[in-house]
């Protein structure tokens, strides 16, 4: 007989599919728009010691000491492993800020790609399409192109609505 406690509650199981258990991944975000003036020193052409950072500390704590596992949901040294890699993420952007210019112009898939990749994700996995580099491929790439067309004819042109 299957044993009911909080972990498999309907309550338990929906309040982790939803925002909240992800939501201080946003915080980061707002925390760094707020305070960038003073944080951009920081990371402003650091990307490779934030990299190096994140990296020793993947291998010392997850590697090494086996203090967690990577998660959505993590434990406190999970929680400062995200907290490094947003400021990989941020330091690449702000140290290589021209690199979206040369490579994309003007087009800008960023949106689409926060939309659609986890649709195409789940029809892949749906599909059984899971468990081979060749599927990786095949979701960013079917990402990339869907988020393209999604710019090209629908973002463009509504944003040229917003003047």
């Amino acid at each position: 007989m299957l044993e009911y406690t909080a972990k498999t509650s309907i309550l338990h199981q929906l309040g982790s599919l939803s925002v909240f258990p992800y939501l201080y991944n946003f915080g980061f975000g707002m925390l760094f728009f707020i305070y960038r003036g003073s944080l951009m020193v920081w990371v402003k052409d650091k990307f490779w010691w934030w990299l190096a950072a994140y990296l020793l500390y993947i291998w010392f704590c997850f590697g090494t000491l086996y203090l967690y596992q990577p998660s959505y949901m993590p434990n406190f040294f999970g929680f400062l492993a995200n907290l490094l890699l947003a400021f990989v993420t941020i330091s690449f952007a702000f140290s290589h800020s021209s690199l979206s210019k040369r490579l994309l112009g003007s087009t800008d898939l960023s949106y689409g790609i926060y939309i659609y990749q986890m649709v195409i994700i789940n029809v892949l996995v749906e599909v059984d399409m899971i468990g081979q580099v060749k599927y990786f491929l095949w979701a960013i790439a079917i990402t990339y192109f869907i988020s393209w067309v999604s710019w090209r004819w629908i973002e463009k042109p509504a944003l040229a609505f917003k003047k």
